[in-house]
């Protein structure tokens, strides 16, 4: 007992000189706070029904997305959930089809001045696993911004981040192609984008101060 409280003492002394863990390593990298050492096993994160469920997400963090069936990482600026992180297979991504019916913005609406930040979100079918490249676009002062990634094998998402300050008022129609499918023409998808907010002006009411007079006359109706 005295031996192992001696050989715990250690360690918390050696954490606390150096602030560095190493797991099956005695020597940690210096420029490692955590190193994990073996030769038969890997690390295993943690694994979530999708990305909206991590409350207040921090830069650097990453996950295994059940839905979409890969890692995704929190980064970028404006931050935010990456999507499936490329793997080393080359394969070209495809989709079956885009969902573009089903496409939504979060928030749902804009405001012509106000400045926006928010995602886009476009559900596809029939992924095969592959790399999908980066995109940027703008339309009507919003920029469109999606990080390279991988399709699912199967159903899946994209969502681009949309920042920036709309000018005009109305519906903005917003082309997307990805997965050699796209929504565009008729099945474009739709922000809404409402006017300016503001004063009006002061109200100043309708008065007569002259002196009434009787109406004289017949009228027919």
């Amino acid at each position: 007992m005295k031996k192992n409280t001696i050989l715990l003492s250690m360690f918390l002394i050696g954490v606390n000189a150096f602030g560095q863990v190493g797991i099956n390593t005695a020597n940690p990298h210096p420029s490692a706070s955590l190193e994990l050492a073996s030769t038969n096993k890997a690390l295993y994160l943690n694994r979530v029904a999708s990305t909206t469920v991590i409350n207040n997400p921090q830069s650097g963090m990453i996950i295994y997305d059940l839905t979409d069936k890969c890692i995704k990482a929190y980064q970028g600026s404006p931050a935010g959930w990456s999507g499936c992180i490329a793997g080393s297979s080359g394969l070209t991504g495809s989709v079956m089809n885009l969902n573009c019916a089903g496409a939504y913005f979060t928030p749902s609406f804009a405001t012509v001045g106000q400045a926006y930040t928010g995602n886009l979100t476009v559900p596809y079918s029939g992924g095969n696993g592959g790399i999908y490249p980066s995109q940027t676009f703008t339309v009507n002062g919003l920029t469109f911004n999606l990080p390279m990634g991988v399709f699912a094998t199967g159903d899946g998402n994209v969502v681009y981040t949309v920042t920036g300050t709309p000018a005009t008022a109305g519906t903005t129609s917003v082309n997307v192609t990805i997965g050699g499918q796209s929504c565009s023409g008729a099945n474009a998808i739709s922000l809404t984008v409402n006017p300016a907010t503001g004063n009006p002006g002061a109200y100043c009411p309708n008065r007569y101060t002259g002196t009434e007079q009787p109406l004289l006359g017949s009228f027919g109706i």
